[in-house]
């Protein structure tokens, strides 16, 4: 559960135990992660609905991280580092809004993630795939490995 705090992506991974020790028959220690995982982070989300007026599961980083898939510059890898204009561009956007609060920059990212979504489809479905063969080429390379 701590982990989630500090690495909301794992939640996936956090799911998928969970999926794997119930598919085992595991379910004692299945109900015990998700009592603990839920107990640990239940907290935060609380606290943003009563200080935010909305939902945050975990992080206010949904935004841009969503963003930095799902815009123009994106080239479908998901690496900031290795695309200088999207990096330039996102430092743009921040220093462009210093009001906003890290909430509201969040809710920025999101619409203008939404917008690009909607008005090149096209070019968002070719990132997609592409997001997709990035997921999925580790995974294949793990499941080829195991199977030798």
């Amino acid at each position: 559960g701590a982990v989630l705090l500090v690495r909301p992506e794992f939640a996936l991974f956090v799911g998928l135990m969970g999926l794997v020790l119930l598919i085992r028959r595991h379910l004692p220690a299945a109900v015990l992660l998700g009592v603990t995982a839920t107990a640990v982070v239940l907290p935060w989300p609380a606290y943003n609905i009563l200080a935010h007026d909305r939902v945050i599961l975990m992080s206010s980083r949904g935004g841009p991280n969503f963003w930095m898939g799902n815009n123009a510059l994106a080239i479908g890898d998901g690496d900031v580092a290795s695309n200088p204009a999207m990096a330039h561009e996102y430092v743009t956007i921040i220093e462009g809004n210093p009001e906003l609060s890290p909430e509201e920059l969040e809710k920025l990212f999101y619409r203008r993630s939404v917008q690009f979504i909607r008005e090149q489809p096209l070019q968002w479905a070719s990132l997609l795939v592409k997001k997709v063969f990035w997921f999925a080429l580790p995974l294949t390379i793990i499941t080829v490995g195991l199977t030798r």
